[in-house]
């Protein structure tokens, strides 16, 4: 007899009583006359195991105990499963084990999806967001993303997990109460009821943009721009952008058919000279010196405010607007002219690093309130702080300069992507000739006589 195989009861008995007195280890009985069927004997218990294979992988169901179940009614269980292995239509236990164990694992998962909806809402989302705006985009930005959740989207689906917000949400329950003027304070000017329903699109289309680039930024799993990849909430890294199906609002049409809008063109060069020689005669009033050094570099307003000493080189006459101040993320250097010279000498005494005290979140507010309080006899107090910038812009383009020069003197993109790509040439001469141009016509209204000649237009 095998010291492994059996066939009947009595030498089953014997085995069990010669390896369990031998052997402190367990050991595998096999039946002879019954395929499959194991016995595994230990030191003081006695299972028995049906074996078989499927798949190419080997599998084992217990079918009792010894001698609890006598070695005929352990080979008729054997022979049962045996059977359903047999007959194809009949569930696999191995199988019928993992699909139950797959199951248990897809609803733990369930579970902590649901708990993780629930505990990544807008707001909490929003928080976050917020140091990262505050990190890598200028201050004027961060504070305007910061304006419209609290203003307009966090009293709406704040307390949403972003995981539900979809684009029907974001239409009905924020952007449209905009437009009705529920959400934001609409500012009221004797333009009339067109310009108040522009103002109402124009902070609909800002909301809308806050909301985008929000929904981006919790999707992107990937670095853009140097910026630290968003590890916050890993499982929102496939979320779809709402917004996407969101179209930009068009201004409506006043009275004249055309887009109402406060800031619809550049000063005239006589209406630049008049406001020059005013802000001039008004030196060392904070908002008189903004402007002015606005409209002698053509700079955006919030880069004018924020200006700061260590930004500026008086003994090589040089601005460095930095980087996160910049509108386009992209350093510019501005060699400065007389007038802006003279300018920034005479601002010389402050003791905390800030050429100027303004907030440049209010500055269109108080660029408003400025011109109101001195006498002009052009109508410009209706325009906004860009419609300096698109003075400058116009005015460079009048003096005779390429569009090129006009845009390097600005810091805009030069031409499209093709002319970007293949044109290399060095603008910064003729962009700072542009500029001394400039700044002696508005004192003098003539063109100067010494300028180069490169950069000029054909």
């Amino acid at each position: 007899m095998n010291d492994r195989r059996f066939a009947t009861q009595v030498e089953l008995e014997k085995l069990i009583k010669l390896h369990r007195s031998g052997s402190r280890f367990p050991v595998e009985l096999t039946d002879s006359t019954a395929r499959g069927l194991m016995i595994r004997v230990r030191p003081t218990t006695t299972s028995a195991w049906y074996i078989y294979k499927s798949a190419g992988e080997k599998h084992r169901i217990e079918l009792g105990e010894y001698p609890a179940d006598t070695l005929k009614e352990l080979r008729e269980k054997r022979n049962r499963e045996a059977g359903r292995r047999a007959d194809k239509t009949q569930p696999d236990p191995h199988e019928l084990v993992e699909q139950q164990k797959c199951e248990a694992e897809e609803a733990k998962a369930k579970a902590e999806s649901e708990g993780l909806r629930e505990a990544w809402t807008v707001s909490r989302l929003a928080r976050e967001y917020f140091k990262h705006c505050r990190a890598y985009k200028r201050p004027a930005s961060a504070d305007a993303i910061e304006r419209h959740f609290g203003g307009s989207i966090e009293p709406a689906i704040g307390k949403m997990p972003v995981i539900d917000v979809s684009a029907e949400i974001i239409r009905s329950k924020v952007l449209t109460p905009i437009l009705e003027g529920e959400a934001e304070n609409v500012r009221k000017n004797e333009m009339g009821q067109a310009s108040k329903r522009w103002s109402r699109v124009r902070m609909r289309n800002a909301v809308r943009v806050t909301m985008s680039t929000f929904f981006e930024w919790v999707a992107r799993p990937e670095t853009r721009k140097g910026q630290p990849a968003n590890n916050i909430a890993p499982h929102l890294h496939d979320l779809a952008n709402p917004i996407r199906t969101i179209a930009v609002m068009q201004a409506p049409k006043a009275s004249n058919g055309k887009a109402a809008r406060e800031d619809k063109r550049a000063m005239t060069r006589t209406e630049a000279q008049e406001l020059w020689k005013l802000l001039k005669i008004d030196r060392g009033n904070d908002w008189a010196d903004i402007l002015a050094l606005q409209l002698l570099c053509g700079t955006r307003i919030g880069e004018t405010a924020l200006v700061e000493w260590l930004h500026i080189n008086m003994g090589h006459r040089v601005w460095t607007i930095p980087a996160h101040l910049a509108k386009n993320g992209k350093e510019h250097v501005i060699t400065l002219s007389d007038a802006a010279v003279e300018l920034l000498k005479a601002r010389k005494g402050r003791r905390d690093g800030r050429v100027f005290t303004a907030r440049a979140d209010t500055t269109n507010k108080q660029f408003k309130k400025y011109l109101g309080c001195i006498d002009l006899s052009h109508p410009i107090a209706e325009y906004s702080t860009h419609s300096v910038r698109k003075t400058v812009a116009t005015g460079i383009i009048g003096l005779g300069y390429r569009q090129e020069v006009r845009a390097y003197a600005l810091n805009q993109s030069v031409g499209d992507a093709l002319q970007q790509a293949y044109d290399h040439s060095d603008w910064a001469e003729p962009a700072q000739q542009a500029l001394a141009d400039w700044a002696k016509c508005l004192d003098t209204g003539d063109l100067p006589d010494n300028v180069v000649e490169l950069g000029r237009s054909a």
